[in-house]
């Protein structure tokens, strides 16, 4: 009984992802909710516009606004906010967990504490201690300058430098 119900959970778990047709050429993931709906994952082979995002959502509701060559990079959350006859996009990042879990790099400049504690090897202490630094440094130029947190020694530094992007 308890194997039926685990395998329906996980089914409903990755039915949430995008699509049926989801191929392993797709390398691009962008997070979308409607309404404050529970947020979908839609894989891409190439970053996609807001038109094939929308119609991969199922959404036809003629939002073409904006700059229409605008490409949504791996790592993008977008909310769409839908009232009456008024739309909004809110664009954003998705949390450093689902970035790491997705093999997206997070970003060193910009990710906070919980988001770097996504990453293997990295608790609370170092995560605040790489923000810290960062801050210090206004930014870090190279991963490389990691090496200079107290704690994260070349060991630990050759493990956790792929996950990282500036």
């Amino acid at each position: 009984m308890l194997i039926l119900l685990s395998l329906n959970l996980q089914k409903g778990v990755f039915d949430r992802v995008g699509s049926d047709d989801a191929s392993p050429e797709e390398k691009v993931f962008v997070q979308v909710s409607v309404s404050g709906s529970n947020p979908c994952l839609y894989g891409f082979a190439e970053e996609p516009d807001l038109g094939a995002l929308l119609a991969r959502t199922g959404l036809h509701v003629g939002l073409h606004e904006g700059k229409p060559d605008t490409r949504y990079a791996s790592g993008t959350k977008l909310d769409v906010l839908i009232d009456g006859k008024s739309v909004q996009i809110l664009k954003g990042q998705m949390s450093g967990f689902h970035k790491v879990t997705l093999g997206i790099p997070i970003s060193l400049n910009e990710e906070s504490v919980e988001g770097l504690v996504a990453v293997p090897g990295i608790g609370p202490k170092l995560a605040a201690a790489i923000v810290q630094e960062r801050e210090k440094r206004r930014g870090f130029k190279t991963t490389a300058e990691l090496l200079s947190v107290q704690g994260l020694g070349p060991a630990l530094y050759a493990r956790i430098r792929g996950y990282f992007s500036l």
